[in-house]
Formats: C-alpha cells, sequence, structure tokens
C-alpha cells in the first residue's frame, strides 16, 4: 500500500511538473525566434509555442528622399492556436507626411510549419496573410509567403523568404501581382559567454508597384535582445540601395519594438 502511493505520488508530480514546464515554455518569448518587423522583413520558419500568446509593439520611422518623413506605431497579436500554427493580427497608427495619418490596413495572418530542420533540408513553412482596409478608398491585398531557415556551422542560421502580393483592384499603370525575395541571416552574439543577443542582417528584393517602374533593391541590420524570460527588446535600421524610376526611395528606416509573452 505504502509503495502505491509513493509511485502515485511520483506520478502526480511528474504530471503537475510537465504542465508548470509547459505552460512556462508557452509564456516565453525567444530573441532568435524571428518574425516580420521585429524588426527586419523577414521570417523564420518556426511558429510560436502551442497555445502561447505574444504582443509585439514598436515604432517605425521612414525618412524618404524627396518629402517628409513618415511614422508608425504598430500593434501585433500573436496565438499559438495550433500545433506549429501561429495566427497574427496587427494595426497600426500612421503620422507624418510620408506615411499619411490614419490608420494602416489590418494585417490577419496564419504561418504553418510543416517541417523541421534536419541535417538534410531546411525548415519549411507557409504564410498568409490578408490587409483589409480601414479607410474609404483603400482595397484589400493578400500575400502568400514561403519560408525556408536552416542552420550553417554552429550557430549561424539563413532563413529565405519568396513572396508574391496580390492586388486585385490595382489602380490603373499599377501591377496586380508582385514578387519579392528576402535572405535573412541570423546570428547570436556573445556566445558560448552570453545567450541573450542575436544579430540580424537582410537583404530585400522586390517588384515596384508601378509597371515599368523595375525593383527596389534594400538591405537592413538589427539586434534582438532578451530582457526577461518573456520580453524582448529589439531595433532595426533599413536602407533602399536601389529604387525603380519614379518610386520615392527610403534612404533610412528605423525600427523599435518590444515583445512580450503571456
Amino acid at each position: 500500500m505504502l509503495l502505491r502511493r509513493q509511485k502515485l505520488r511520483r506520478i502526480l508530480f511528474a504530471s503537475l511538473s510537465a504542465l508548470v514546464l509547459s505552460v512556462s515554455a508557452a509564456a516565453q518569448t525567444d530573441h532568435d525566434n524571428i518574425d516580420s518587423g521585429r524588426p527586419l522583413s523577414f521570417d523564420d520558419a518556426e511558429a510560436i509555442a502551442y497555445l502561447g500568446k505574444a504582443v509585439e509593439v514598436g515604432f517605425a520611422g521612414s525618412f524618404f528622399r524627396n518629402g517628409s518623413p513618415g511614422f508608425e506605431f504598430p500593434v501585433t497579436l500573436i496565438w499559438g492556436g495550433m500545433m506549429d500554427t501561429q495566427f497574427e493580427a496587427r494595426l497600426a497608427a500612421r503620422a507624418g507626411q510620408g506615411a499619411g495619418n490614419g490608420i494602416s490596413p489590418l494585417d490577419l495572418s496564419v504561418l504553418h510549419s510543416f517541417r523541421r530542420e534536419t541535417r538534410s533540408g531546411p525548415a519549411m513553412a507557409l504564410k498568409a496573410e490578408v490587409q483589409l482596409p480601414t479607410e474609404r478608398g483603400d482595397t484589400a491585398s493578400y500575400r502568400l509567403r514561403g519560408i525556408m531557415t536552416k542552420a550553417a556551422g554552429q550557430y549561424d542560421r539563413f532563413h529565405v523568404n519568396a513572396d508574391v502580393d496580390f492586388l486585385p483592384r490595382a489602380r490603373e499603370g499599377a501591377n496586380k501581382a508582385l514578387l519579392g525575395a528576402v535572405l535573412g541571416y541570423t546570428k547570436p552574439i556573445g556566445y558560448p559567454r552570453h545567450f541573450d543577443t542575436t544579430g540580424l542582417a537582410e537583404i530585400a528584393l522586390r517588384q515596384a508597384q508601378r509597371r515599368g517602374d523595375g525593383s527596389i533593391l534594400s538591405a537592413g541590420i538589427g539586434v534582438r535582445r532578451q530582457m526577461t524570460p518573456r520580453s524582448v527588446l529589439d531595433i532595426g535600421l533599413q536602407s533602399e540601395i536601389v529604387t525603380g524610376r519614379g518610386s520615392n526611395s527610403i534612404p533610412l528606416r528605423l525600427i523599435l519594438g518590444y515583445s512580450t509573452g503571456f
């Protein structure tokens, strides 16, 4: 009888420990788990932990070559509603002539990771997005993004994003489908003495919105710093190196953000 009670206690203790650890893991925000906009434009192929929740807030300032700067204050909610799947909702307040005053379109997306990384192949995910207009005169747009993530060496990771944007009601002279690609790179900074910071870099190429305007090439660097087990601070800089004809280029874009899990 005594042995049965001891065995039952051990089982209960192990079950409770596993539950506490799973809840704690779901609440954590990892500096090495990369989402678009925090702070650069690429995603990695990993979804948030199952049933995990996070909120991301930030600031972005775009300084145009010709014209006044524009500013954005985005808020993003992330939920791991299914295994290997995360749902996102993003909205941003805009200010300044460069961005236009008001509210950005409501961005809803779902990312599903359908292949984990192995020695022979990369992790793979697919992300589908829809932008719903919040102001009169705007139209809905859609994006499909394929994502691959692969480690190189002990700590380095490369991320390849391939995009197709659909604008069914594009204005006259504008493309209704736009292609784009991003090559991202992440590397922990301070290993093996520190395990709380990740450096990022990217090169991105996308079609200009208007037909015949060519393509836009941009580059960016950034840092994500783990502040607590549940919070991450990020900062990034982006610049358009080559712009299509007729485009008002952005020589400097500053991104600041804060993410927390709950």
